[in-house]
């Protein structure tokens, strides 16, 4: 009997240990998932407040169409000033009806009761010093440079106002409901590039013009909500920067294989072209499909348009294309590519052309992350044409890409 009592006492022991071991182990795990789960929140905790800081702080961008506003003004000098007077064609109030459609949108989408990043009083002022600021920065330099226009009306060229205005509406949407969709911001950069084409071919300025007021629009703009943060501080800031699940789906998407739309714009040039003209300002946008974390193929559709002063107007060009794109994340955040293009160019009936030709071609450039919404980057492609008007084209442009 006092054996079997010993035995059943064994027993009960290794019985008990054996559940206390289970859940020690099981309380183990619990207490390092808290502990990581921790160091989440704390890490999204930090973040957010950086994300706080930025929010309030002045940004750069727009800067890089400055930069191509300078070269263009020193490059395209000779053209400007012997090439003959171009048609004018402008419309002076129906683009600046464009020009000022974001914000309007803005005030419209808050109207209809949907939150905005500011409330009212900050939404006022930083939209007040925004459009004061851009308004006498484009009005002085009008004055101060003294630009001829292409279609000879007058000399207040450079800058243009209109793609200034345009920018600063384009940037207060892009603040203000930014955070409701990358769409949103997509559709008001959309809508001022659009105007910058507008007045482009319309004659009423020259390139240089268009990349120098858009960097005055955007500079302006985010002046305009640098100097209202520091007098409201936080106060009446409605909606705080948080990092959502769907922001890091969207980066862990990027480094997977980032399907994607893109918004591109920028300037081409002729490399050995026997016509004179000015650097070409196009837009577009590409589809691209990943098939994997590297391979992706890739639509293209983009539309150009360049001063030819043998056509004594603007060329206006069309292009379609397919493309095989080779991508590497280098680092997180940050990628990679290069790729292969072919399809066909079409160009407007006017005068003596009338072309559509196979165009064939390659290109680099790089995408990074720009609060997990989107990412930015820049894309240079070098393109043949098999004809004799303007064949060779090499092509710089910034992309704003959406990803699925």
């Amino acid at each position: 009997m006092f054996a079997a009592g010993i035995s059943a006492f064994g027993q009960d022991s290794v019985r008990v240990q054996t559940i206390d071991s289970a859940y020690l182990a099981q309380l183990e795990r619990l207490m390092i998932q808290m502990e990581k789960e921790e160091k989440a929140r704390k890490v999204i905790a930090d973040y957010e407040r950086l994300m706080l800081r930025r929010e309030m702080s002045f940004s750069t961008t727009g800067m890089m169409q400055f930069v191509s506003g300078i070269i263009l003004s020193r490059q395209s000098s000779d053209f400007r000033n012997e090439s003959p007077r171009f048609t004018d064609t402008s419309d002076d109030w129906r683009d600046y009806t464009i020009a000022f459609l974001p914000v309007g949108v803005t005030y419209a989408t808050r109207l209809l009761g949907v939150q905005s990043k500011s409330n009212t009083n900050r939404l006022l002022t930083s939209t007040a010093l925004g459009f004061a600021l851009s308004a006498g920065l484009s009005s002085g330099m009008k004055n101060l440079i003294s630009e001829r226009r292409p279609d000879w009306s007058d000399d207040h060229s450079m800058p243009s106002r209109h793609a200034a205005m345009a920018f600063t509406a384009a940037t207060i949407l892009h603040r203000e409901y930014g955070y409701v969709s990358p769409w949103v911001s997509v559709g008001g950069y959309a809508t001022a590039t659009a105007t910058q084409f507008i007045r482009l071919n319309s004659n009423a300025h020259w390139l240089n013009d268009m990349f120098i007021g858009a960097t005055i629009g955007t500079v302006s703009a985010n002046l305009g909500y640098f100097i209202t943060d520091r007098i409201f501080k936080e106060k009446g800031l409605a909606i705080i920067p948080k990092v959502t699940k769907a922001d890091l789906m969207r980066a862990a998407k990027f480094e997977a294989g980032p399907t994607s739309f893109c918004m591109v714009s920028g300037n081409e040039f002729g490399l050995g072209e026997d016509w004179e003209c000015e650097r070409t300002f196009f837009v577009g946008g590409e589809l691209a499909y990943f098939f994997n974390e590297f391979v992706a193929g890739e639509g293209i559709l983009k539309m150009s348009s360049t001063k030819v002063s043998e056509l004594k107007d603007n060329l206006l060009m069309y292009h379609a294309d397919a493309a095989l794109r080779l991508s590497c994340p280098i680092k997180p955040g940050f990628r990679i590519h290069a790729r292969a293009i072919c399809g066909g160019r079409f160009t407007e009936k006017k005068q003596f052309v009338n072309d559509s030709s196979l165009e064939i071609g390659g290109g680099l450039g790089f995408d990074f992350l720009n609060r997990e919404k989107y990412s930015v980057g820049l894309n240079a492609d070098y393109c043949h044409v098999f004809s004799d008007i303007l064949s060779n084209r090499l092509s710089v442009g910034a992309t704003y890409r959406i990803i699925f």
